[in-house]
């Protein structure tokens, strides 16, 4: 059903720090909360289908459509942002303790890893500050998107100031 507490396709479940039951009720568009009892305690909205709900160890909830995207969300609901993580959208999501996620992918009967730019900077040859963890600081990120809605491109414009100088890079 379409009514508060009712679903049209549940699709995932994920319980956060506080009890609450997150259920992704898939062709109502939106995320539904519940105490464990049962009760009713509102709905999250602006998704088309949402297929996977995850929460991370800070409390803060991902959740993946067929659009395809990932949506970041603070504990109240408050949309962070959105990516576009996978080719054909991930209908299984979670991820580890170092902040990477994991994305199952219908096709190309997948897993993609999405690495966290900081862990991965820190690994690379070329990087300046070794022995230090990468401090980044965004300044400033753009997406493109393609006009037939296919793929779009993302880039995210970092400084690295852990080293003896600030390192400038990008990932797209």
């Amino acid at each position: 059903g379409t009514e508060e507490g009712k679903f049209t396709t549940p699709h995932a479940v994920a319980v956060d720090s506080e009890g609450r039951v997150l259920v992704a009720d898939r062709e109502n568009n939106r995320v539904q909360m519940f105490r464990r009892d049962g009760h009713f305690l509102g709905a999250w909205g602006d998704f088309y289908h949402p297929m996977q709900v995850w929460i991370d160890a800070r409390g803060l909830v991902f959740v993946t459509d067929q659009i395809p995207r990932i949506s970041l969300l603070s504990h109240d609901g408050r949309l962070i942002g959105r990516c576009r993580g996978a080719i054909n959208g991930a209908h299984g999501l979670s991820g580890d303790a170092e902040g990477n996620l994991y994305l199952a992918e219908l096709p190309p009967q997948e897993i993609t890893k999405l690495e966290l730019l900081a862990g991965w900077m820190g690994r690379q040859r070329w990087y300046a500050a070794k022995g230090s963890p990468p401090r980044l600081r965004k300044l400033w990120s753009w997406r493109l998107d393609d006009p037939a809605g296919q793929v779009g491109i993302e880039t995210i414009l970092v400084v690295d100031e852990a080293g003896l100088e600030a390192l400038l890079s990008h990932s797209a």
